[in-house]
């Protein structure tokens, strides 16, 4: 799916640096030539982070091209969960993009916020986050995607009633964008699991605009995995619940949230062995998120191996030792149980 956008960034890099006549032609065609066929954006960062030093050493930092690709390799960091080099990267740049703060079209100093506000989102430092986010807003105003990214945050936080209030306002500002249809479709999913609101509200209103979201873009892997959500939790309808989760994580192998919630629709469902590798791959993929350790240990646990559940949630606390659903899981499911299966 990204094939097309691999070869713009790597043809517009090359062209960059071409200008001064020193073309790297080899380079440039074994870009062209791989792109196509580039499975692992990690093998992809680390080629284009050597392309990226020769601009640098060609351009120097401050160049607006450098700092354009900069953050194109940013972007696929992120998106790799690289954190540590984001955070190594993003202090190489830091001064040179507060120093260019409201130079041109290019904001870096801006796009230097963002950027870190994604890298302490993904590493589950959501305060930190919001703030940047809030302070990108001081200076952009309000955006349709800035309003979803808040929301997203303020649901990871769990202020599910604030974060509802922010993606309606993302659609106002955009109702062609699928994003807030699916960010809202989540909270209202989760309303009645924190007490914000019963069922009966709740669920139909995440249907609706999940259903939304797929009128929009009919890709949308997350919006098959609330509509799934709904079929299982609220329907109970376990034949819709399979296909939707399923078509969620064809559409999008990598969305932690397809694999974590199939995961734990097979294990309601008596097929406990196989949510493990769907728990380990979510973990995989969101390697930060407490939650989806827990559940990892809830799989184990299902599928009579309490010895290895107990072992994985104690590792979980290395990260947060009050984690309250790890705690839940420890003593009211893995310690409490007394079932032959269990002490066997």
């Amino acid at each position: 799916n990204n094939v097309e956008e691999i070869k713009r960034c790597n043809e517009a890099l090359f062209a960059a640096l071409s200008r001064d006549g020193e073309p790297v032609r080899t380079l440039a065609l074994a870009f062209l030539e791989l792109a196509p066929y580039l499975k692992l954006y990690s093998h992809y960062c680390a080629c284009y982070d050597g392309a990226l030093a020769e601009l640098r050493r060609k351009r120097g930092e401050a160049h607006d091209s450098t700092l354009k690709h900069t953050f194109k390799l940013l972007d696929c960091l992120i998106g790799q969960y690289k954190l540590n080099r984001v955070d190594a990267v993003l202090a190489e740049i830091a001064d040179v993009c507060h120093a260019a703060k409201g130079r041109g079209a290019s904001d870096w100093h801006v796009k230097y916020i963002q950027a870190l506000a994604f890298c302490r989102w993904k590493q589950h430092r959501f305060k930190e986050a919001l703030e940047l986010f809030y302070q990108q807003q001081e200076i952009v105003g309000a955006s349709s995607a800035l309003c979803e990214n808040i929301g997203h945050t303020l649901s990871s936080l769990g202020d599910l009633p604030k974060a509802e209030e922010y993606f309606e306002r993302a659609i106002e500002l955009d109702h062609d964008y699928a994003e807030p249809y699916v960010g809202i479709a989540d909270t209202y999913a989760l309303f009645p699991f924190y007490s914000f609101g019963s069922a009966e509200t709740a669920m139909p209103k995440a249907k609706e605009y999940a259903q939304k979201a797929i009128a929009i873009n009919p890709k949308k892997a997350a919006a098959y995995t609330t509509l799934a959500w709904v079929a299982q939790n609220y329907e109970y309808d376990w034949a819709s619940a399979d296909k939707n989760y399923k078509k969620a994580i064809q559409l999008n192998p990598n969305y932690p949230t397809g694999h974590h919630w199939y995961g734990a629709f097979l294990g309601h469902t008596g097929r406990a062995k196989e949510s493990v590798p769907l728990f380990i791959k979510a973990g995989e993929l969101d390697p930060e998120s407490m939650i989806i350790r827990e559940s990892i240990a809830v799989g184990h646990w299902l599928s009579g191996e309490r010895a290895k559940a107990i072992e994985l949630i104690d590792r979980s606390f290395e990260n947060d030792p009050y984690f309250p659903p790890g705690l839940r899981v420890k003593y009211d499911s893995l310690y409490a149980d007394t079932s032959q299966k269990a002490v066997a």
